[in-house]
């Protein structure tokens, strides 16, 4: 056993750099695959907690006639397999100072729930807007870039009836 105790020093000592070279690529390596299974993990579970936190709908009915549907949201309510529902309107918006059509949005008015209790949006800075205050509004953040947009700064927008947007959809920007 001592020559077998000799021989592994004589070769420790001759080879202590590639040992060590070896263990720190061992160490490297594992520390790497660590990271990457505790990624995976974090990943795997982002879209079910991305889900929980904002109390997704599991279904969006969007008529195509908008108020002017033969579907009522009371009856949508009633419905036995309905836990919750709600209504949110919309409204064609354009910046004040648009030049083309590429800065319109869609501007979602909620009747009640529907954005707040459940169907929430992911704040990314900022907070919700307060329901009761007209002026407040949940901005994405294409817009915010594109018009150079903090939290806090004023909009200045106009609304396009139908008929505006039909012609702004049929290519025909509105003055």
């Amino acid at each position: 056993m001592a020559a077998v105790w000799l021989r592994f020093r004589v070769e420790l000592r001759s080879r202590w750099r590639a040992l060590l070279a070896l263990a720190l690529l061992v160490g490297i390596a594992g520390g790497a695959t660590l990271a990457a299974v505790a990624g995976a993990r974090r990943t795997d579970t982002a879209f079910s907690r991305l889900l929980e936190d904002t109390k997704a709908a599991d279904i969006l009915v969007n008529p195509d006639l908008g108020t002017g549907s033969p579907l009522r949201g009371s009856e949508i309510a009633r419905l036995p397999q309905v836990a919750e529902a709600g209504r949110e309107d919309g409204l064609v918006m354009l910046p004040a100072n648009a030049r083309n059509p590429d800065g319109f949005g869609i501007t979602l008015a909620s009747r009640g729930s529907a954005g707040f209790a459940f169907g929430r949006k992911k704040v990314l800075e900022g907070r919700m807007p307060d329901p009761r205050r007209a002026r407040e509004v949940l901005i994405n953040p294409v817009l915010a870039d594109q018009q150079g947009l903090e939290v806090g700064d004023r909009l200045p927008a106009v609304a396009l009836s139908n008929d505006e947007f039909a012609r702004l959809d049929s290519g025909e920007f509105p003055s």
